[in-house]
């Protein structure tokens, strides 16, 4: 493949517009490569939101806290619904504590993104 901006051979390709580049056209970061001059700003951007989504589950820590808190309630609706321990322990009451602690630990990770995040934050 030849570069879109000379005849040199390609070394990669651009990260946000798809177009080749030789080296001489090509600006590098760590994930990737970018038009210089022209899409540098865009493969900056969009390194940062494959950083967010490779977080952890929901990509972000307000996701993880929404889907957490979300389990907490179906689990807790399963165990209500199902009348509770009383009557020993059946299925819907085996999905709703499973639910329930998946949602616990989706809180507490969310917790742990969060200050990592904040920690790892640019200070102004």
């Amino acid at each position: 493949m030849k570069c879109f901006y000379s005849d040199a051979d390609a070394v990669g390709i651009c990260k946000s517009c798809g177009r080749g580049l030789s080296l001489s056209f090509a600006s590098e970061f760590p994930q990737g490569l970018a038009c210089r001059n022209r899409c540098e700003a865009d493969v900056q951007r969009l390194i940062r939101l494959s950083g967010a989504a490779a977080d952890g589950p929901g990509g972000t820590a307000s996701n993880t806290a929404v889907s957490g808190v979300f389990s907490i309630l179906a689990g807790g609706a399963f165990i209500y619904f199902a009348g509770g321990f009383s009557g020993g322990v059946s299925l819907t009451n085996f999905m709703g504590g499973a639910f329930f602690l998946f949602g616990l630990y989706s809180v507490i990770r969310a917790l742990v993104i969060a200050k990592r995040n904040r920690s790892q934050s640019p200070k102004v």
